[in-house]
């Protein structure tokens, strides 16, 4: 397995930047993420142009980060993701056969008619490994390198929330769903500094860790750690009618 102990989302499309498209991916692969053992450190918006995202890619890259891809895996020639990966790579781009044949498999699935433009989403770094889209057409892509790995899916949330946890498993991560260590207690009526002064030395003690997220009349307080589950259920005790609910990562 490698040695991850982050990941950093790289959400990569002209359209988040130019406002025609809002995005979707954060929250919903963050999740994700975070159920495998790599919460998501840092996320970056970048153009589709090689130069610009090569660069983010090496910028952000080291050994013990996982680096997160979504967009730019189609067809067209703003689809620059797994050439930009390749240059940050220093590895040319090669047409895959195990990504050719997931492709015209998911086109005659489709019953549809593969055009030869198509095959540009089967070129992908050498050395990368393709995994099937099971919600489109374009694979995703995982390229372990001594320097750093990278996960590529597309924008499409659909398709990247069912494409990420395969390629996770391709790239050597299991997931430990069962126990994120992140809970969620619920309060409504008692402001966020008079709960961490309440909370923040018992926790500290404990070896929690506490966050707190205010809204409109009530406080989300997250609570990380290995006993999280055991603190969660002391927190609504000592709160009484002032919780009013309990969650975890994934159920939010």
């Amino acid at each position: 397995m490698q040695g991850f102990s982050e990941s950093a989302l790289i959400l990569i499309g002209n359209e988040l930047l130019e406002g025609r498209t809002g995005d979707q991916n954060l929250r919903n692969l963050s999740k994700i993420l975070l159920s495998y053992g790599v919460p998501v450190s840092q996320c970056r918006i970048v153009r589709d142009d090689v130069q610009a995202v090569s660069r983010t890619l090496t910028d952000i890259a080291t050994p013990h980060i996982l680096l997160v891809t979504t967009g730019g895996l189609g067809p067209t020639d703003d689809d620059l993701t797994l050439s930009s990966v390749a240059r940050a790579s220093s590895v040319p781009v090669k047409r895959d056969s195990r990504a050719v044949d997931m492709i015209r498999n998911s086109y005659s699935k489709l019953g549809r008619e593969m055009p030869d433009s198509a095959l540009k989403q089967a070129d992908i770094p050498l050395g990368a490994i393709p995994v099937s889209n099971p919600r489109g057409i374009a694979p995703g892509v995982v390229l372990n390198l001594p320097s750093f790995s990278v996960i590529c899916v597309p924008g499409v949330p659909a398709e990247a929330e069912a494409l990420l946890p395969v390629c996770l498993e391709t790239a050597g991560c299991a997931s430990n769903s069962q126990s994120t260590g992140t809970s969620y207690v619920r309060t409504w009526g008692i402001p966020e500094n008079s709960l961490f002064d309440r909370f923040s030395s018992e926790a500290s003690a404990a070896g929690i860790e506490l966050g707190f997220l205010p809204t409109i009349g009530r406080v989300d307080i997250r609570i990380k750690g290995d006993e999280e589950q055991e603190f969660s259920r002391m927190i609504c005790r000592s709160l009484g009618d002032h919780c009013y609910g309990l969650a975890q990562t994934g159920s939010l």
